[in-house]
């Protein structure tokens, strides 16, 4: 490891990663053009510190660096203890010609309809405005920044279904991939296209784009409304939301897939939330240190949380055993045991 320099220079906060409460606190911060990280043995705060509020120190070393590693002081702040150079991997397939940087891509563009329809709940993903050369005036970006790839599947499996589906109608299209620090790569870019979500109307050009898919042994397998968008533009449907599809698929998995398509179009949407739901959830993260995962499952299907404070922090303890790792067959286990209870644990 290195030493700390005597030569100092500003930063500002990106954003913060925080996960469970007993699992490493990572800053993400520019200095000048370059990205670097701080990380820390925990967090000292149930919320996530975007304003560096439990960091002692306003100046980094400069150099070449990747990786600040924190400790804490006598003050209860963190203070920067030693700097490190580490290239973290990359967190999906890298097949296209094109990538752009995360910072390269400005400010985010104010939030409209059709962005909202394209955004993923499960990872970070924003607006912004179309780079030269991409022939879009609005780009969607999605990304992660976990730093050792452990939890990335969903993106690298996305990523790797568009590679399959490059020059064809089915999705919107692949624009470039997203880099951190001209580096490494942790996510892609997708045109925002005009359109709706889809319904029972519109079965017939919905089954024609998942055939489409199928043609090519791909099964989607998170089949929903909202995973069907109905191009205002061309009138024809698409599909997005492949994290969880499976290449080479057996023609008995397509055709299920295919027999579901008009439960599928007449199932209701996610319900919106509330705009008080940001605030709730800031207020649970505060008070318990962590959000279990069923409290967005409940905003998803029910447009509310109804959990109790005992058996969230329940939940969390049960979650806490299992080394805070969790499938959607976990968080779907939970919430069948709260409606079977009356929304209480049993």
């Amino acid at each position: 490891m290195a030493s700390l320099t005597p030569k100092q220079a500003l930063f500002n906060i990106i954003e913060v990663i925080q996960g469970p409460p007993t699992e490493p606190i990572h800053y993400r911060i520019s200095v000048g053009t370059s990205v670097k990280y701080l990380t820390g043995p925990k967090p000292l705060s149930g919320l996530p510190d975007g304003s560096g509020e439990y960091l002692g120190f306003d100046t980094v070393p400069v150099g070449d660096w990747d990786v600040g590693n924190l400790a804490v002081g006598t003050d209860g702040k963190f203070a920067l203890v030693s700097t490190e150079k580490r290239r973290f991997p990359d967190l999906t397939p890298t097949w296209h010609g094109s990538r752009i940087d995360l910072l390269e891509l400005g400010d985010p563009v104010e939030s409209h309809e059709d962005y909202e329809l394209q955004l993923r709940a499960y990872i970070p993903s924003g607006p912004y405005p179309g780079p030269a050369g991409f022939g879009a005036a609005t780009v969607l970006a999605f990304w992660n920044t976990d730093l050792e790839g452990v939890d990335s599947h969903a993106l690298a499996q996305e990523c790797r279904i568009y590679s399959l589906l490059q020059h064809k109608s089915i999705a919107p299209r692949f624009l470039a991939h997203l880099a951190d620090n001209h580096d490494r790569v942790i996510g892609y870019v997708l045109e925002s296209v005009p359109a709706r979500n889809a319904g029972i109307d519109d079965i017939d050009l919905c089954r024609k784009v998942l055939q489409e898919l199928h043609s090519l042994n791909i099964v989607h397998g998170n089949l929903s409304r909202d995973a069907f968008l109905v191009r205002e533009d061309t009138h024809v449907a698409q599909l997005q939301f492949f994290h969880m599809s499976r290449e080479a698929a057996d023609q008995a998995s397509l055709d299920e897939e295919m027999s579901k398509l008009e439960e599928v179009l007449q199932e209701p949407l996610p319900k919106p939330h509330s705009g008080e739901t940001s605030d709730e959830l800031t207020a649970v993260q505060a008070r318990d240190g962590y959000i279990h995962p069923v409290l967005f499952w409940q905003l998803k299907h029910d447009g509310r949380i109804s959990i109790s404070q005992d058996d969230h922090r329940s939940l969390l303890a049960e979650l806490e055993e299992k080394g805070w790792r969790y499938t959607k067959e976990d968080v779907e286990g939970v919430a069948k045991r709260l409606r079977e209870n009356g929304g209480r644990l049993p």
